[in-house]
C-alpha cells in the first residue's frame, strides 16, 4: 500500500474484499489501515468495499489509528465511508508505542492503550486540534469513557506537549 492505486487495485483483483480477508498489512493490521497515509489509495480501497471499521491486531479500527497518526485527510475520508466514530478499542494482540514502533516483540505494553478508548481519545493525547474537532463536528462523543473509565478529557492530562494546544482541546471538550 505505498500509495501505487492502480497495482492495489489491480493486486485486489475481481473480488478485493475477499482476498483483502488473506492478507494483513504491517503487524497484521487490515490494508485499510496500511493506505491510510496515501489518500487516493485509500480512497480506492474503500470504493472497492474494504471496511472502514475492520479491526487489526493492535485492537483499533483505521479511524484510531489515523487519530493517533494525525492523519487528518485519512480520517475524513473514513468518515466519509462509514467508520464509526465511537466504536471502542479491543484488547489487543499487538502494541505499538507512540512512534508506531512495535512492543509486542519485548514484551512491553503501551501505557495508553486501554481497551474501549476512541479515536477521539487518541487525538485528546497526540493533542491534534484539527483532528478532534473533525471528530467533534461528526458526533464523536466526548463523554464517553473507557475500560479504565477514563473520559477522552483525562487524556489531556497526561500531555506534556504544548499547553496552549491542550487549553484549546479542554475547551472544545466542554
Amino acid at each position: 500500500m505505498a500509495g501505487d492505486t492502480p497495482a492495489a487495485r489491480e493486486a485486489l483483483g475481481p473480488e478485493p474484499k475477499a482476498v483483502a480477508k488473506g492478507v494483513k498489512g504491517d503487524l497484521d493490521e487490515p490494508l485499510v489501515s496500511d493506505a491510510l497515509e496515501h489518500p487516493d489509495t485509500l480512497r480506492a480501497v474503500l470504493d472497492l468495499g474494504l471496511d472502514p471499521n475492520e479491526v487489526g491486531a493492535s485492537g483499533r479500527t483505521p479511524l484510531m489509528v489515523a487519530a493517533r497518526l494525525d492523519l487528518v485527510d485519512a480520517a475524513g475520508i473514513l468518515l466519509a465511508h462509514g467508520a464509526v466514530l465511537d466504536a471502542a478499542a479491543k484488547d489487543a494482540v499487538a502494541q505499538t508505542d507512540s512512534a508506531g514502533d512495535p512492543l509486542c516483540m519485548t514484551g512491553d505494553r503501551a501505557a495508553g492503550d486501554t481497551p474501549g478508548r476512541t479515536a477521539l481519545s487518541y487525538a485528546v493525547e497526540l493533542g491534534s486540534p484539527e483532528m478532534v474537532r473533525l471528530l467533534l463536528d461528526h458526533g464523536a462523543d466526548a463523554k464517553r469513557p473507557d475500560g479504565a473509565g477514563r473520559r477522552p478529557a483525562d487524556y489531556v492530562k497526561n500531555r506534556t506537549g504544548d499547553a496552549v494546544q491542550s487549553a484549546k482541546i479542554v475547551e472544545m471538550l466542554k
